[in-house]
């Protein structure tokens, strides 16, 4: 007798096969049987006719750190309800860590209200350290927020940083790496990230590129300049082998509407390359974001 089956299912199981209907057997949480299952026996049968069985969704675009989320409401309900099993947080340029000073903390005041917040950890590990003592609906990983690393550093400046302050800066993010990190989030269409030149990105994607962790882009432009923010990042991982994923693609305003299709033969022509290059798409019909990106710089 197995601890559970469900039954009557039609499974995607996430490899690309075409979907099947299937019974499912699992035994102390895992799955140990995949088949006709029905003359079998189980303490809890659930019947799936009608419904898909799918392995839990990754969510790599999440921002339940900034919004405090994470910690208002560790559940997670509302993502859990949609079938999401982990969550990927610190995106767009903006984590909870490491904090290389208060001003860190400027970099998710678009998200959240800080007055009357303490936090209790000033590197990845000690950040990780925190969360790992919370119950969470979900599994959590997180990137390192690139805006978070450079405010730590100059503050409320919007310049070039100094040889110093880079070597600095490279040695945080490699601790975070070491630590758990996933990687490093941009975003550049941000006041704080837009004064970043390409040659501070390609240093920063040479690192990523050693320890094996991602660059999550948010792109300088997603309007009229679309096409030339893509190039900017596909370079990025053309030049160094770094992991690229570009945060939300999307087209701002219907007159740039037909820069899509260009967008995506840039994508398949980067495939067929050989390029370890992705982007994930909201789904829905609306955006958030705030109001000076839409302002002329």
């Amino acid at each position: 007798m197995y601890s559970k089956i469900i039954k009557n299912g039609t499974i995607i199981d996430g490899t690309g096969r075409p979907a099947f209907k299937a019974d499912i057997a699992i035994e102390q949480e895992r799955i140990v049987q995949i088949g006709n299952l029905q003359k079998a026996n189980a303490e809890e049968i659930y019947d799936a006719s009608g419904k898909y069985v799918v392995p839990g969704f990754v969510d790599i675009q999440n921002h339940s750190d900034v919004y405090w989320t994470i910690f208002d409401n560790p559940s997670l309900d509302s993502l859990v309800a949609q079938g999401i099993t982990t969550a990927i947080i610190g995106n767009c340029g903006a984590s909870l860590a490491p904090l290389l000073s208060r001003d860190a903390l400027l970099s998710i005041q678009k998200w959240h209200n800080l007055e009357g917040v303490n936090f209790n950890w000033l590197t990845f590990e000690e950040y990780l350290n925190e969360l790992s003592k919370r119950n969470f609906g979900v599994n959590i990983g997180s990137l390192v927020g690139y805006s978070t690393l450079r405010r730590g550093l100059v503050k409320d400046e919007v310049r070039s940083l100094k040889p110093e302050e880079m070597v600095v800066l490279i040695h945080a993010l490699e601790q975070s790496l070491k630590a758990g990190a996933f990687g490093l989030s941009s975003g550049l269409s941000y006041a704080h990230e837009a004064a970043i030149a390409s040659d501070e990105l390609f240093t920063l994607s040479e690192t990523l590129k050693k320890h094996k962790a991602m660059l999550a882009v948010h792109l300088r432009s997603e309007a009229n300049e679309l096409l030339e923010s893509i190039s900017e990042a596909l370079n990025l991982s053309e030049k160094t082998g770094v992991n690229l994923k570009i945060s939300h693609l999307k087209v701002r305003n219907k007159e740039n509407w037909h820069l899509f299709d260009d967008a995506l033969h840039m994508f398949e022509n980067a495939f067929q390359k050989g390029m370890n290059v992705h982007f994930d798409v909201y789904p829905y019909d609306f955006v958030w974001q705030v109001l000076y990106t839409y302002f002329p710089k």
